[in-house]
């Protein structure tokens, strides 16, 4: 199953919508690197990315 072309594209909007500060990711694969704020938990940020981003 291949990532939706504009996958990497809508990452950063999505960690907007949960407060995450600063999100970037390579064009070909979805490495990031994040700051997510204390209230939000990681598994709950990569989840919420996996529905929303596909």
């Amino acid at each position: 199953m291949g990532k939706s072309k504009g996958t990497v594209e809508k990452l950063p909007i999505l960690c907007e919508r949960k407060g995450v500060e600063k999100a970037t990711a390579c064009k070909n694969h979805a490495h990031m690197l994040v700051n997510i704020p204390s209230i939000l938990r990681v598994s709950s940020l990569v989840g919420y990315l996996k529905r929303k981003a596909v």
